[in-house]
């Protein structure tokens, strides 16, 4: 994981017995631990328009195991939101993720999990390679699970690899642009941030009712909705510029896990037909499920979770991750 020349981890005064503030550069953090702290550390990374609650059914199953970590990315929830466009490109979430590491496991590595744009922090993390990090340690990292996550930079070699006579690699690019549309809504001035601040509250309960099947609760949506949607309209508008989509992409070095949702409206299963370009060692795993299938589905979510950990950690590999295990001649993706 890359480290950065201007981030330096401190805890403040612990508020309660699992939650503390972890400075990185220009953002305090506020992050939660259960589970027992002596076993391996499995931290969970959120989206948008989600804070760490986002998580609550997973670590609760999963801390029975495990040492849980969730935090507030920069701009959400309880961690400070940083001003300007350029504090939420990915090499500073991934520094982020570097402290919150650093903070909550400083002897031994983490497994990491991410979804969406918390996949594309993790991704980060992983590849990032930023200049400074040469000749400095890097964290290390046991696993990686990505949620709803595929490689965001290479997307236009993606895209570049499908643009021939070819009926199926036509329908994959069709398929994204259909759930892209968003992504250039965002980039229209005024509107998108009228629409986040004063129309978000509203509405966004019953887009995930009707929509994923997912009812609010206590705390789902998180109070602070209206504030973390429109600062991260900044994950959008600074991380996919044209050419933040063009580097050429490096292959983690650590096992990854692929958890894809075969009823996602936003990510199309099309983009994870490249994935042996993304890592030395990945398994995938379908599921019948929508983008936010850590609330929908965290049962199976939380045992795949486990049998990476539990392999990364010595363990051998469970019957079902073996079937999910990606190969040089071709994959057919085990069902969660």
């Amino acid at each position: 994981m890359p480290s950065d020349a201007s981030t330096h981890v401190r805890d403040f005064e612990r508020r309660g017995p699992a939650t503390r503030r972890v400075e990185s550069e220009s953002a305090e953090l506020a992050v939660h631990e259960t589970g027992d702290p002596t076993a391996p550390t499995v931290i969970l990374v959120h989206g948008y328009p989600d804070t760490h609650g986002v998580w609550d059914e997973v670590v609760e199953l999963l801390s029975e195991r495990f040492h849980v970590v969730t935090y507030d990315t920069r701009g959400t929830g309880d961690s400070t939101a940083p001003a300007g466009r350029d504090s939420y490109a990915l090499p500073r979430l991934a520094a982020d993720l570097e402290a919150v590491a650093g903070a909550v496991s400083p002897d031994r590595p983490v497994h990491l999990v991410g979804h969406y744009w918390g996949a594309f922090q993790c991704w980060e993390a992983l590849t990032g390679g930023r200049p400074d990090s040469r000749d400095r340690d890097v964290r290390p990292i046991a696993s990686f699970t990505a949620v709803a996550g595929p490689r965001i930079d290479g997307t236009a070699g993606w895209a570049l690899r499908r643009l021939r006579p070819r009926p199926s690699a036509l329908a994959q690019i069709a398929a994204q642009a259909r759930r892209s549309w968003y992504v250039a809504a965002i980039q229209l001035p005024v509107l998108p941030d009228l629409f986040a601040a004063r129309g978000m509250e509203r509405v966004w309960p019953g887009v995930m009712r009707r929509l994923e099947g997912i009812e609010p609760r206590s705390g789902h949506p998180a109070s602070s909705l209206a504030r973390d949607a429109r600062t991260g309209l900044a994950l959008y508008r600074t991380n996919l510029r044209a050419r933040s989509l063009t580097r050429h992409p490096v292959a983690a070095q650590v096992p990854v896990q692929l958890i894809v949702p075969t009823q996602d409206r936003y990510i199309s299963t099309g983009l994870y037909a490249d994935a042996d370009r993304w890592a030395t060692r990945i398994w995938r795993r379908d599921i019948r499920a929508g983008h936010w299938l850590q609330r929908s589905h965290p049962a199976p979510l939380a045992r795949a979770i486990g049998e990476l950990v539990d392999h990364a950690e010595g363990a051998p590999e469970a019957a079902a991750l073996r079937r999910a295990r990606w190969t040089s001649s071709g994959h057919d993706s085990a069902r969660l």
